[in-house]
């Protein structure tokens, strides 16, 4: 007859426990949707900016314009966790467009790779038709 330790048999159990311990615990971290992230209105943005809660979008693409050394040719606005965030689409020289975030607020630029950047990336991917303003 074979020698069956104790250990041995209950290894895969434990291992199972952690796993689903594992999972369970990453369902109960918040996780960042861009369901939370929206597209704002003209209006919207209008209502938000004499509010004095964003920028104003003329300060803003003359900004842009002049540290990009481009014609901005899109802007859209975008409310992330009640703050705005502006994507600006320029046309620099030789026709080349690039895109920038900024920080509706503090008219910083937004890394795209950071969390607020990524997530209105993905809102920008899934409504690639939008016109902006």
């Amino acid at each position: 007859m074979p020698n069956i330790s104790v250990r041995n048999s209950l290894e895969p159990l434990v291992v199972m426990q952690v796993v689903y311990r594992f999972v369970f615990l990453l369902l109960l971290v918040p996780t960042a949707s861009h369901a939370d992230v929206r597209e704002l209105s003209q209006n919207e943005l209008r209502k938000i900016v004499s509010a004095s809660k964003a920028i104003d979008t003329r300060h803003l693409i003359a900004d842009v314009e002049s540290v990009m050394q481009g014609h901005v040719v899109n802007v859209r606005a975008f409310l992330v966790e009640n703050m705005v965030t502006y994507r600006v689409m320029v046309r620099q020289a030789g026709g080349h467009l690039n895109s920038v975030m900024v920080d509706g607020k503090t008219g910083f630029a937004v890394d795209e790779n950071s969390a607020v950047g990524r997530r209105v990336k993905a809102v920008v991917d899934a409504n690639a038709s939008a016109t902006g303003l």
